[in-house]
């Protein structure tokens, strides 16, 4: 018998030496947007109930942030935050986005707040449009570290006042100096650790911390900057 006819019967192999296989071919479908591959990150951590997470990776950090409660869930929300280990508030609402929570604005949703089971002196509002608001929410957060009790900072979106006040926070108790793009950039990588990415601007940091406060701004309901 010829070398030919014994290979015959034999399935061909590839230069490898894997035998060929035939068959119906399959392919491989990757979900995504615009033709972009939807790949899931294993070590991603699930978003947190009402955005809750830290600033910062660190065993100690006592600022964290939320998006505020909504006139039905107020109650619920506190609870959350109390069973988070949440000690003091942080509001960043102007009087138009408390009025829509609790009737009668700032001072009525902190008393809300109070009622819900948080103590009074530590629960505070604050207008970041106001003139020197930033040295009083610094204050309330310098505080906050010195009680080893965790404040939760939380606006009308859980993001652009929260991220703001948030990085400035990691450039004066963490990171140092006044590279107002490497803070926010730290505040956005939390997302895959906390579940959570927020977006501030570097320069709404800057002009916080260079004018003491934020220039009045439209409330844009929707958009968020948060990062999931």
């Amino acid at each position: 018998m010829s070398i030919d006819a014994l290979h015959s019967g034999m399935p061909k192999e590839h230069a490898c030496g894997s035998p060929r296989t035939s068959g119906t071919p399959v392919a491989i479908i990757i979900g995504g947007e615009d033709g972009v591959p939807d790949f899931k990150d294993p070590l991603q951590k699930p978003r947190p109930k009402y955005d809750l997470a830290a600033a910062s990776g660190r065993p100690d950090e006592v600022v964290w942030g939320a998006v505020a409660p909504n006139s039905k869930n107020l109650i619920e929300w506190a609870s959350h935050l109390r069973e988070n280990g949440i000690k003091r508030l942080l509001s960043l609402l102007t009087d138009e986005e408390a009025s829509v929570r609790v009737s009668g604005g700032a001072s009525e949703y902190a008393a809300a707040l109070v009622a819900a089971g948080f103590e009074a002196d530590k629960v505070a509002n604050v207008d970041l449009s106001s003139a020197d608001s930033l040295a009083e929410v610094s204050r309330i957060m310098q505080e906050a570290k010195a009680a080893r009790e965790k404040v939760c900072i939380h606006c009308d979106d859980g993001e652009k006042l929260t991220a703001v006040v948030m990085a400035y926070w990691l450039l004066f108790d963490y990171i140092g100096g006044d590279n107002h793009l490497e803070a926010c950039d730290a505040l956005e990588s939390r997302k895959r650790l906390s579940g959570v990415g927020r977006r501030a601007k570097a320069e709404d940091v800057e002009e916080l911390m260079e004018s003491g406060c934020l220039a009045p701004r439209r409330s844009d309901p929707g958009a968020s900057g948060l990062i999931f």
